[in-house]
């Protein structure tokens, strides 16, 4: 009965240590997850500082009403192309550009007065004649006719039915040269 008794006490020895491990196992876990919300916690909080000083920064600064953020350097108008230099050295020197008030005034167009000649019978033609400014020619002008106002058809489905009556007695008589012969087993199925 020996060796039955040495089984159980082995058996109970490998309880034991077992408790004894998955104990100093779960402390080794407890204490390392304490460590890591410990850590989290400073983490969260460090960043709510962040957050918080850079936000008293940005509302310290102050900005130009109308200004975008950062002051921009305006480019001379023209300045970019004296900024060419040639492989030799040499600058580039643009062609001298007149300024605004030097610059021509704008050229008048003469007036122009349309005339449309035609005795009715075949369709009007139209002519260009320049008139000077300061001479009055008189220009026989036929007298216009009134154009007379032709209404579209509003509603043009109306005017398609005896196109779609027609399609429809072709359909009936084609339907009705049909012929379908079924076994009766079949068409009983």
């Amino acid at each position: 009965m020996e060796p039955r008794s040495n089984f159980e006490d082995l058996i109970t020895f490998i309880k034991s240590s077992h408790r004894e491990h998955t104990a100093l196992i779960d402390e080794r876990l407890e204490s390392a997850f304490t460590r890591l919300n410990e850590k989290l916690d400073s983490i969260s909080s460090f960043t709510r500082d962040l957050d918080l000083r850079v936000a008293n920064i940005a509302s310290s600064i102050k900005r130009e009403e109308g200004m975008l953020p950062g002051k921009v350097e305006i480019n001379p108008r023209r300045a970019a192309v004296a900024a060419i230099t040639l492989r030799n050295g040499k600058g580039y020197e643009p062609p001298a550009y007149p300024d605004q008030e030097e610059a021509k005034p704008p050229i008048k167009k003469k007036p122009m007065e349309y005339v449309i000649i035609g005795d009715g019978t075949e369709p009007p033609k139209e002519v260009h004649v320049r008139i000077e400014p300061g001479t009055q020619e008189e220009v026989e002008k036929p007298p216009e006719e009134p154009r007379v106002y032709e209404p579209k058809i509003p509603y043009r489905n109306v005017l398609s039915q005896p196109k779609k009556e027609k399609e429809q007695a072709k359909l009936k008589d084609l339907v009705s040269q049909l012929s379908v012969r079924l076994p009766f087993i079949d068409a009983a199925k």
